[in-house]
């Protein structure tokens, strides 16, 4: 739908698919926040389990921690294409 220029910028391959491109750029956006919500609400998920006591030794709590690191590594890879909310 897109090719990137060699001045790093883009454009569409066919200017008639101005609003498919509108509409694929909002779902990009959407699920970018989705991911930047859901890794916000983990964070306070694992924060609570530390402040009731429950360390890294609970399986919730690691469970916890591996969705986190895994919607981590979604959103960088978001940043490391110059994708930010």
């Amino acid at each position: 739908m897109t090719k990137k220029l060699p001045d790093g910028s883009y454009e569409l391959t066919d200017p008639d698919q101005l609003r498919e491109a509108i509409q694929r750029l909002g779902q990009a956006e959407d699920a970018l926040e989705s991911l930047s919500e859901q890794y916000h609400a983990m964070e306070a998920k694992l924060e609570a389990e530390r402040s009731r006591g429950h360390g890294t030794r609970s399986v919730t709590f690691n469970r916890m921690l591996a969705e986190k690191l895994m919607l981590s590594g979604m959103l960088e890879r978001f940043r490391f294409h110059g994708v930010e909310l």
